[in-house]
Parts: structure tokens; C-alpha cells; sequence
């Protein structure tokens, strides 16, 4: 955050969820296509190749030739042409990072630490970082980009606590898909260092 060029805010917010299903949230890619439908993602017939990684404290997934169609975030925010590297990181044991990076040196990262307070209330800090491509454009995305970060950041509240109000009466556990690629290393990770085991 101390690096030229670069912008950034910070937002806080009480998630009625887990520390899992907060950041398996912020982590899912495809679930930008129902929940922020338009903002970031729109649904498309194209095919989206990635690559998953382990990490020593982790696990990230980076996406390749991503459609932006249909998308405001990256309609307004992002060159129309050109490549997009896209990586989402999970780092244990509670944070995700979100990275966007353009080749003509426009970056952002959405920063999440994901503190739990209950079972299923967890606060999360939010930090968003972002480098425009011309430095003084800094402070007119970020007045534009906190408020709709924020308007995105309540839809995920949103359908979390739906998603915990339903599973609380049966005791149902989250389960995961083959598009849900970061997910079961969140959990194996966060259930071994609850165990006092070593990295999955």
C-alpha cells in the first residue's frame, strides 16, 4: 500500500456466516455470475481454462482468457482490449486476495481477513487496492469504487445469511463441485490447523 501509484481503501463488515463460507465466497469465481450478475460477470457460453495451485500457506487459482462481456466493473473501470491476469488466493487461515492485472499496469486487489466471532458471525476487513494506469485518476476511483465495493459487499452478506439461516435448522454441511476450486482446500486447511496438524 506504500508503493507509488497505488490506492487503496478500507471497509469493515459483519458477515451472519463462518470463516469458511466467508472466504469460499470471496473466492468463488462463477458465483460473480448469479449473485453480482452484471456488476462483474454476466452469464456466458464461453469456455474459462485455470490453473490451481498449492501454496505453502495456501492455495490460488489464476484464470485465463476470462470474458468481460456484459460486465460494468470492467466496462468502467477496465481497458475494453487486451489481456487480464486473474488469480484468486487463499491464505491461511483466513484470508483471501482477489488480483486483477492488465498490461497496461493497471492492477487492483481486494484484500479480506476474516475474523470469527461466533459460529456464524465473522468480521471482515476489506482492504481494496488499486494502481490506474495514470496516477491521478487515484482518488476518482476510489470515490467512485468504494461505494459500489461496498453495494457488492452487501449482496454477499445478503446470500450468505440466506445461506445460513437455511442450513442452521438441519444442520446441513456446505458441499462443494468441481467448479468450486478453492474450497476444499480451505477447508482441509482450516481443518488441520484447528486439529494442531501441519499443512494439508
Amino acid at each position: 500500500m506504500e508503493e507509488a501509484g497505488w490506492t487503496h481503501f478500507r471497509l469493515r463488515s459483519q458477515f451472519q456466516a463462518g470463516v469458511v463460507a466467508c472466504l469460499e465466497n470471496f473466492l468463488d469465481c462463477p458465483h460473480a455470475t448469479f449473485v453480482h450478475r452484471h456488476w462483474f460477470r454476466a452469464p456466458t457460453a464461453e469456455v474459462v481454462r485455470c490453473q490451481v495451485r498449492r501454496n505453502d500457506d495456501g492455495a490460488e487459482a489464476a484464470y485465463f482468457n476470462e470474458p468481460r462481456k456484459a460486465s460494468a466493473v470492467w466496462w468502467l473501470l477496465a481497458p475494453r482490449q487486451g489481456g487480464m491476469r486473474h488469480v484468486d488466493r487463499f491464505v491461511a487461515p483466513h484470508t483471501s486476495e482477489v488480483s486483477y492485472d492488465f498490461p497496461s499496469g493497471l492492477s487492483y486487489r481486494i484484500t479480506s481477513v476474516c475474523t470469527p466471532v461466533e459460529e456464524d458471525q465473522t468480521l471482515v476487513h476489506t482492504t481494496v487496492s488499486f494502481r490506474p494506469r495514470w496516477p491521478w485518476l487515484g482518488a476518482g476511483v476510489r470515490l467512485f469504487f468504494k461505494p459500489l465495493s461496498q453495494w457488492i459487499i452487501r449482496q454477499d452478506m445478503r446470500m450468505l445469511a440466506l445461506q445460513s439461516r437455511r442450513r442452521r435448522p438441519s444442520g446441513q454441511t456446505l458441499l462443494s463441485t468441481s467448479a468450486d476450486l478453492l474450497g476444499p482446500h480451505i477447508v482441509a486447511w482450516r481443518q488441520a490447523l484447528l486439529a494442531g496438524m501441519g499443512p494439508p
